[in-house]
């Protein structure tokens, strides 16, 4: 939103909620259209909505218990998703540390409820877990979806890792004849060239990933690098991926990139053949790059 006329800005704080302990950069995201789930590095995991109680609109928060999170284990990133039509269901992803004292072993937990009517309940998702142990230790947890040339889609997450690389995992379904068993639905690990080329050669460790599908079936990919290095791609996602365009802004940024793109609508006047402007104004979209740093003032490529 934009400030209003006397230059404030139109937020307000509405409520506050205390952790058990703190967070980091990877630890919010939204669940659902109406849900935030928030992350803490202790294991725990917060759920903050709105209910309407009493005729007034109330902000509620509440400690979701997911399984299969030990108790000694540290909280690294958080993310959620609701699958693509014609799928129905919301998953959660969680990647966590688990410290066994001579040995600290990475993992990432997927959650989701196959149960008619449970697909969308955050209680029942949460008890319903697929724990993967990971050869990485995972940074930041992204999901996006996949734009199929039949027309079809499919969201996937992305997850980075301190091994210079990002890592895809899809669900994978087993063909069924009649009536699908839950068990035969799993998440798996798949190529990510196979689905993002751009993504397969890394100068670095990826700190922060966007993705935007734009108009004419393409899409752009920005990801910030651990040394410093900011990258964005323009892929073809109809027929055989393949690049368009990419730029790389060379390693310089000081401590942690962050990437966010986002559209942008301007007004366009049309012109005539001659070259002059006529009163008909249409929109146009700009597509924008923000870069934030630790230290450094942030700054939008467009």
């Amino acid at each position: 939103m934009l400030p209003d006329i006397k230059g404030s800005c139109p937020f307000a704080e509405d409520s506050f909620s205390r952790f058990p302990s703190q967070s980091n950069i990877y630890g919010l995201c939204q669940a659902g259209d109406q849900e935030l789930l928030a992350a803490t590095l202790k294991g725990k995991v917060v759920s903050f909505r709105y209910q309407d109680l009493q005729q007034k609109i109330r902000p509620v928060a509440r400690e979701v218990q997911f399984t299969y999170i030990p108790v000694d284990a540290e909280i690294v990133s958080i993310d959620a998703f609701n699958k693509s039509p014609p799928n129905r269901g919301l998953v959660v992803g969680i990647t966590f540390i688990k410290d066994s004292g001579d040995k600290a072993t990475p993992f990432l937990n997927i959650y989701c409820d196959y149960e008619p009517g449970s697909e969308f309940n955050l209680e029942s998702i949460a008890q319903s877990c697929l724990n993967l142990e990971l050869q990485f230790t995972p940074f930041q947890l992204y999901h996006t979806e996949l734009r199929f040339v039949e027309g079809q889609r499919e969201t996937v997450f992305l997850l980075s890792g301190h091994d210079q690389r990002i890592h895809l995992y899809k669900e994978a379904r087993a063909p069924c004849v009649s009536v699908c068993n839950a068990s035969l639905h799993q998440f798996e690990e798949q190529p990510v060239e196979k689905f993002f080329p751009e993504l397969k050669k890394l100068p670095s460790n990826v700190l922060w990933l966007d993705v935007l599908s734009i108009d004419d079936g393409r899409r752009l990919t920005a990801f910030g690098c651990q040394n410093g290095c900011v990258g964005l791609a323009l892929v073809n996602q109809r027929g055989p991926e393949d690049f368009l365009q990419s730029w790389r802004l060379p390693p310089g940024l000081p401590v942690s990139p962050s990437v966010f793109l986002f559209p942008l609508k301007l007004p366009a006047r049309n012109t005539n053949t001659e070259g002059a402007q006529v009163d008909e104004v249409n929109e146009v979209t700009e597509y924008n790059l923000l870069v934030t740093s630790t230290i450094e003032m942030a700054v939008v490529y467009r």
